[in-house]
């Protein structure tokens, strides 16, 4: 367990031995989650992230989505809007 503390713009200085055994450096991206009367970091790995969200995605049909959305926008214009639709 470690102390640290909030310079006067309002940043928290975390230890180097931390920094160092974490592979935290000045590009590295925290999720902040504010619990209580505390504040958690978690360090995001965006390589994990990608790899997470493109699993999720494998059997995902993208066109098949932009269809379906292209087509209900068009819906709702047509029915809020049938001007634009109207043959001149």
């Amino acid at each position: 367990m470690e102390i640290a503390s909030i310079d006067k713009a309002g940043r928290l200085i975390i230890p180097a031995r931390i920094r160092k055994q974490m592979n935290i450096d000045a590009s590295t991206k925290f999720l902040i989650v504010h619990a209580g009367n505390k504040i958690l970091l978690e360090k995001l790995d965006l390589t994990d992230i990608a790899q997470k969200i493109e699993a999720e995605l494998k059997n995902v049909d993208i066109d098949k989505i932009v269809s379906a959305v292209k087509e209900e926008m068009n819906e709702r214009i047509q029915k809020d809007k049938p001007e634009i639709f109207a043959r001149h």
